[in-house]
């Protein structure tokens, strides 16, 4: 998946911005279990866009949906390999 940066990101930053690259371009997530029910979707390469997924009795709650819609597709596909509940919509898939 290609995903572009839109160059209005770059020009809104200051001139000295030394902060991290917190482009989602090669972001992969590793999940890490924390307990039953509980995954940590680590980004690699940091730092980048870390997630969640906390998995209760009827359904899954995504932390954090995404920093992009692309992104918040594939932290879906990925609620879905953990779990067979349903995951609760991100905010880039809910109707505007």
């Amino acid at each position: 998946m290609t995903m572009h940066i839109p160059e209005r990101e770059f020009a809104e930053r200051p001139s000295d911005y030394n902060g991290p690259n917190l482009s989602p371009v090669g972001l992969k997530l590793l999940p890490q279990k924390l307990a039953d029910g509980v995954h940590a979707l680590m980004a690699a390469p940091a730092p980048k866009d870390n997630n969640g997924l906390i998995v209760g009795r009827d359904a899954a709650l995504v932390v954090d949906a995404g920093i992009t819609p692309q992104i918040s597709a594939r932290i879906q596909a990925l609620a879905a390999e953990l779990t067979d509940r349903p995951a609760l919509p991100g905010q880039h898939d809910l109707p505007r």
